[in-house]
């Protein structure tokens, strides 16, 4: 038995900005992580200082982009699909599935880390910064 969650969020920004966010290794180091690496073809190969790797399975430009997970430490052995699609003149949508998860516990920790990971990006491209996954945590989840 496998397992998957989608997350998605609207952001203040045209698709082509979001899919860079993805596409392009420098704004990637810019919001998600550190010192990304990719080779952004499909069968290419991606790095970073998270120690985050993989391979892209399937690129469409603007639309889609598939890609396996393969962090030892996080849910080796899954995938990862992100769609991009426009909502209006200056909104988008973006919507991350991660599947072939193995229990409800890898759902729950990867689901919180991606929300976060959207709402980091909806920070950097609408306001001009990123959120730390710590500060984010210390704000959704203050009682």
């Amino acid at each position: 038995m496998s397992y998957s969650f989608t997350v998605g969020k609207t952001i203040r920004a045209p698709v082509k900005k979001l899919f860079e966010s993805f596409s392009k290794a420098k704004e990637l180091s810019s919001w998600f992580t550190t010192n990304h690496k990719h080779t952004f073809k499909v069968g290419g190969k991606y790095k970073n200082g998270d120690n985050d790797e993989g391979r892209y399975l399937e690129i469409k430009p603007g639309k889609l982009i598939r890609f396996t997970w393969e962090n030892k430490m996080h849910c080796p052995g899954t995938e990862v699909c992100i769609k991009f699609s426009n909502a209006g003149r200056k909104n988008s949508i973006i919507k991350l599935t991660h599947s072939k998860l193995v229990s409800e516990t890898h759902v729950k920790d990867m689901k919180m880390g991606w929300t976060w990971a959207l709402a980091c990006l909806k920070s950097y491209l609408e306001k001009g910064n990123r959120i730390s996954f710590e500060d984010w945590h210390k704000e959704k989840y203050a009682s």
